[in-house]
């Protein structure tokens, strides 16, 4: 609990600090956004992107565990 608050905490303190507009350019559209703003969006991003991963990963690994499960009692008989 207390290491959230501090990351929210350090959060806070970074979009605060960085307002200044910086130009970001992505495929054919470009923006001036402040880099506090670009630097959570990309936090965000990775951080859907790792749970995304985590969650196809676990699937993945329970249905091998569930196979070989089945496999293990064939072959007991």
């Amino acid at each position: 609990m207390i290491v959230g608050a501090l990351l929210v905490l350090a959060t806070v303190i970074v979009l605060v600090q960085n307002t200044d507009a910086v130009p970001f350019e992505f495929l054919w559209f470009e923006v001036e956004v402040p880099l506090g703003v670009l630097l959570l969006i990309a936090g965000l991003v990775t951080f859907a992107a790792g749970e995304l991963i985590g969650v196809l990963w676990r699937r993945r690994r329970r249905r091998v565990r569930t196979m070989q499960r089945e496999l293990d009692s064939l072959r007991r008989g």
